[in-house]
């Protein structure tokens, strides 16, 4: 059990690094801010691609262990991370000490 996870896991880690630097590839060469110049935005959609073809379609065993092993820590993180690239670090609700 503990081997097919970790070859899952493997497996995507791999297939996420793919995508995210292809990805990257591409909005670099073919993106609104030129030639062979990363934009603003290009990790975040990368990201956001290649969370999506490897967990976001059909959840496997390992995002469904994270997911139900603690939403709401899940959910706590998100909000940090969101509230972390708006720049509102005032909240003393997500504050890391």
């Amino acid at each position: 059990m503990v081997l097919n996870a970790t070859r899952t896991h493997a497996r995507n880690l791999a297939y996420f690094a793919v995508v995210y630097k292809s990805s990257m590839w591409a909005l670099k060469y073919i993106g609104p801010t030129g030639w062979g110049k990363e934009g603003p935005y290009d990790t975040f959609l990368a990201g956001l691609l290649g969370g999506y073809l490897v967990f976001g379609r059909s959840p496997g065993d390992v995002s469904l262990q994270v997911s139900k092993s603690n939403p709401p820590a899940c959910s706590r993180k998100l909000a940090y991370s969101l509230l972390i690239s708006t720049g509102d670090r005032s909240s003393s609700t997500f504050s890391h000490e």
